[in-house]
């Protein structure tokens, strides 16, 4: 069975992202057989510059979900000690993004964890390379 057919809901508006450090990141959520994937929403020509989450589901090491009445919270806690936070509108895709998380973290496959992690990590504008 391919990965791609576990998920269920693939993209989800409205997400709320919030990491220790940085200013919550407001976007889009799309989830692919291996990596989670959130885009903020720019705000006009002169305003704040795009911000970018790729993050491999095999670095995940645990999931917590929260629902409240018509949302719920995810806490993505990665492997490099990393904790994120995300807001998600609607509890059905709520649900759905923390099975499809769970289904792929939980396939054995390795990680293999350098010096440079850089499999978490958000960047800003249109040069990923930078650190």
């Amino acid at each position: 069975m391919e990965f791609a057919e576990l998920i269920k809901t693939t993209r989800v508006d409205g997400v709320v992202l919030s990491c220790p450090g940085l200013k919550p990141v407001t976007g889009t959520l799309c989830t692919t057989s291996h990596h989670l994937l959130l885009s903020s929403q720019r705000v006009g020509c002169g305003g704040q510059s795009q911000k970018e989450l790729w993050l491999l589901i095999c670095t995940v090491d645990a999931t917590e979900k929260r629902l409240a009445n018509a949302s719920g919270a995810i806490t993505l806690k990665c492997k490099d000690l990393k904790v994120l936070h995300l807001e998600i509108p609607g509890m059905e895709e709520c649900l759905n993004a923390a099975s499809s998380i769970e289904v792929h973290k939980t396939h054995k496959q390795p990680v293999f964890l350098g010096t440079q992690l850089m499999l978490c990590r958000i960047h800003e504008g249109k040069c990923p390379l930078q650190s």
